[in-house]
């Protein structure tokens, strides 16, 4: 016996129902396969195992030897081989194929209904996981926010600290205003030259009342 029919034998043992078949039980890729599909259902066997034969040509010539049988769609209940796709219609018209699957399907339905609560408690725990997941996301997207701030609020707190101490200088040395080197665009754009700009203000005032002292008195005694 190789390798390939006893992997035949322990599927076909292990399992109430098996059909091997071209395609699967929702895509079937021949029309023979379909019908056997839909015989199945017909009986209440809706949870049943199948093996694509097109995806390995080892089983698809391992059947053919295991059952005797040169056809496929081939059926097994309970590891016994039934037949192909007219045996399987006859048998279904004439009612010996629903008592044959009668306690089977039974057996399915209780299996499906076992596993259904170990659905759900797999369903529950892999809901938990990704709340967590998105929890731990969160968390990391919070941290990086105020690390960003912190980081934006130093920098504030260095800018200010640069013009408040520019300031002090400018205040306490008025005569170095010109002198005094400019550490970046800022201080040179901040309003730290302010008595340089108070001295041409007032030497302009000057000149005016000078010009005006000197010109008013002629052009009254025109005016007169």
């Amino acid at each position: 016996m190789s390798d390939v029919q006893k992997r035949i034998q322990e599927t076909v043992t292990t399992n109430p129902v098996v059909l091997y078949m071209k395609g699967d039980a929702r895509f079937p890729q021949c029309g023979f396969s379909a019908t056997v599909v839909q015989v199945l259902k017909a009986c209440g066997v809706n949870d049943f195992m199948t093996v694509n034969v097109l995806a390995d040509e080892e089983i698809r010539n391992g059947v053919k030897e295991y059952a005797n049988w040169p056809t496929i769609p081939q059926l097994y209940i309970k590891g016994e081989f039934v037949g192909g796709c007219d045996i399987v219609k006859e048998m279904y018209q004439t009612g010996e194929l629903q008592k044959m699957l009668e306690g089977v399907a039974q057996a399915l339905i209780m299996a499906f209904n076992e596993k259904k609560p170990e659905k759900k408690k797999k369903k529950k725990k892999k809901k938990k996981k990704k709340k967590k997941k998105k929890k731990k996301k969160k968390k990391k997207k919070k941290k990086k926010k105020k690390k960003k701030k912190k980081k934006k609020k130093k920098k504030k707190k260095k800018k200010t600290k640069k013009t408040r101490c520019w300031r002090v200088f400018y205040a306490r040395n008025p005569t170095r205003a010109c002198a005094a080197p400019s550490p970046s665009r800022e201080s040179a754009e901040s309003p730290l030259v302010l008595p340089d700009i108070r001295r041409s203000l007032r030497s302009l005032n000057a000149l005016t009342s000078t010009i005006s002292s000197i010109l008013m008195p002629p052009l009254v005694k025109w005016v007169l």
